[in-house]
């Protein structure tokens, strides 16, 4: 699982340990920023308005393996242009220092990003603004995740910083959260030790609803583009409501690429006023009468906060 993103660091700098805040959600301390509000849909802190934001990834990947899709070409296949890069420290901890920039919505943005990590987890941050807002804001951005800080041994409620809540169910425990997502596997283990027994993920999304029009085809296509799957046969698709949640439910059999298996996917969109969600649960096909009740019992127990 590989997640990517951009930051810099001066010489003869102080933290000023007293105005530090743990980023809710996260091991990562940072002074809050003032001129940006806590991020609803992800981890961090943002303008809406402007698409300034600040955003925290924690990715449980050794940091050699994340860092080596920040090569230039790489980056390059993710439409990032690297202008620079330089090996800095957070405290006692090494980073990589980048400065991106890439173009979306018409529009240029420039990036910030810090990139650190052991043998087992990485972190990255992610400051990202309009090219054209100012300098000032890039300096601001810059120095605001220069404070950052990696508290690697505090413990993070699994839900904190998730704007959603789901419950176990008898094969489904949970696992691991990464950013806005949260693994329910069969034993609560992660990395999944064994495919074939069924295992979900909950994410929330980092997009907004009004950008989308036709809601089914959103969400059939939105499946169809995995890259997972192939063979993908979509059994049904229905519409349905969920608490003040429209939804997309497909049921889906398909093989899966790396262990050329057939799956049973339950796959499911859920539509809130200003952001979505997907349940996407997996389990061998041969298994899809046992546990298709159960995939929809996970569904059933969704709840936005």
């Amino acid at each position: 699982m590989k997640y990517y993103l951009f930051i810099v660091l001066l010489g003869g700098w102080v933290l000023n340990l007293n105005a530090v805040e743990r980023v809710k959600g996260t091991q990562i301390v940072i002074e809050p920023p003032t001129y940006l509000e806590p991020a609803k849909r992800f981890l961090g802190f943002t303008d809406e308005e402007y698409g300034t934001f600040i955003m925290i990834t924690e990715v449980p990947s050794p940091i050699n393996e994340v860092m080596e899709s920040y090569t230039v070409n790489g980056l390059a296949i993710k439409g990032l242009n690297l202008l620079s890069v330089e090996d800095i420290k957070l405290g006692n901890v090494p980073a990589k220092l980048m400065k991106l920039h890439h173009t979306a919505y018409e529009l240029e943005f420039t990036k910030w990003s810090l990139v650190f990590g052991d043998n087992t987890k990485s972190v990255i941050i992610v400051a990202s603004f309009q090219t054209a807002l100012s300098d000032e804001l890039s300096n601001k951005l810059k120095e605001t995740i220069l404070t950052a800080r990696w508290e690697r041994d505090s413990k993070v409620d699994l839900f904190e910083g998730l704007p959603f809540k789901v419950d176990e169910t008898k094969s489904l425990r949970f696992a691991k959260k990464i950013s806005n997502a949260l693994i329910l596997t069969s034993d609560g283990s992660f990395p999944i030790a064994d495919k074939d027994l069924p295992y979900s993920t909950v994410a929330a999304s980092f997009s907004n609803t009004y950008e989308i029009d036709e809601r089914s085809k959103f969400a059939r296509d939105r499946f169809m583009k995995t890259q997972e799957f192939k063979n993908i046969e979509v059994l049904s698709q229905n519409q349905t409501k969920h608490q003040n949640l429209d939804v997309e439910v497909l049921l889906v059999k398909a093989v899966d690429v790396k262990s050329n298996k057939w799956k049973f996917i339950h796959f499911s969109m859920l539509f809130g006023e200003n952001s979505y969600y997907i349940i996407e649960s997996i389990a061998a096909l041969k298994e899809k009468e046992n546990i298709e009740k159960e995939f929809g019992l996970l569904l059933a127990s969704f709840v936005e906060v």
